[in-house]
């Protein structure tokens, strides 16, 4: 029986090989033209023959010597770049990992967004390319400012900084007719952001505290009171403040009390108030002690809730 041969699959030529065969025929072209011109200008001067031959060898020659001594100049330029490439990337990988943090988290942030682009298509590279740009624009502000935007949704940062806060939360939150976020409170969101908050109590201890924010008409409103039961049920200490505080800026979120996010208001066209769109998170000591200080003072002045009332119908 005659065995079957099988043939490895010949790839087609790659760009690479191409343009190794273009340089070639680019070297010879030069070379050639090169001592073509070296054997006429001899000529001219009606040099003998063999003189003739070897200048225009001498010439070819030196011109292929120039042109590898030019490639060979621009391929070490590029092993220069791609070392100093290798040296930055090991220098920011040791950076990250003496600063605490994960390095796996960094190579697969780079391995999935090059998985991405090697998809094909170009919004989707474009979203991607976009999206790495918003967040290493985030990170810079909080590197060197200390304070930086988000533009977007800001329950991003509520539910990630819920995870990772170790020892405390604290929150204010107007509701009712204050609110300015009527159905955050009634969405699966908000109950998902409970979860989080009563697996960071019972899980890691932290104690999350809500101080809500209301109008003077509060004890009468049945959705204020089922917002209230909601976060008691997961765990959370709430106290309620019917006195509106003077300071400009009433909802914030302290994390750990090292980091705020805070929501400022800002009124619409028909002068109603509703929650920028662009919260800011900050870290500057002075910043997070001034929201702790109001929170403090607020918590003191707040009423605890009344079981008599959160328990009717």
């Amino acid at each position: 029986m005659r065995p079957t041969v099988v043939r490895k699959h010949e790839s087609p030529p790659t760009m690479e090989t191409a343009h190794m065969g273009s340089n070639l025929l680019r070297k010879s072209l030069i070379t050639l033209a090169s001592a073509g011109l070296g054997y006429l200008l001899t000529s001219l001067a009606r040099q003998p023959l063999i003189w003739a031959l070897t200048m225009a060898v001498f010439i070819g020659g030196i011109s292929l010597v120039v042109q590898f001594l030019i490639e060979f100049d621009g391929r070490v330029s590029q092993i220069d770049r791609r070392f100093y490439m290798i040296n930055e990337a090991t220098e920011l990988f040791g950076r990250i990992e003496s600063g605490g943090l994960r390095t796996e988290t960094a190579i697969d942030l780079v391995k999935s967004a090059t998985q991405v682009a090697e998809l094909g298509s170009p919004i989707l590279t474009r979203f991607v390319d976009d999206l790495l740009l918003h967040q290493s624009d985030v990170l810079r502000q909080l590197a060197h400012q200390r304070v930086a935007d988000h533009p977007g949704d800001e329950v991003d940062w509520m539910l990630l900084l819920t995870l990772q806060a170790q020892t405390s939360i604290k929150a204010t939150t107007m509701v009712g007719k204050l609110s300015v976020d009527h159905k955050f409170w009634c969405s699966q969101l908000a109950e998902t952001y409970l979860q989080l908050q009563r697996a960071a109590i019972q899980r890691r201890q932290v104690k999350v505290q809500r101080l809500f924010i209301v109008g003077a008409d509060w004890r009468n409103d049945d959705q204020i009171r089922a917002i209230v039961r909601r976060n008691i049920a997961a765990l959370i200490e709430v106290r309620i403040l019917d006195a509106l505080p003077s300071s400009g800026l009433l909802e914030f979120i302290v994390f750990d009390d090292q980091v705020c996010a805070e929501f400022p208001q800002q009124q619409t066209v028909s002068g109603d108030a509703t929650l920028s769109p662009t919260p800011q998170l900050r870290l500057r000591p002075e910043a997070v002690q001034r929201r702790l200080d109001n929170f403090e003072s607020w918590w003191l002045s707040a009423h605890e809730v009344d079981q008599q009332w959160l328990s009717q119908p």
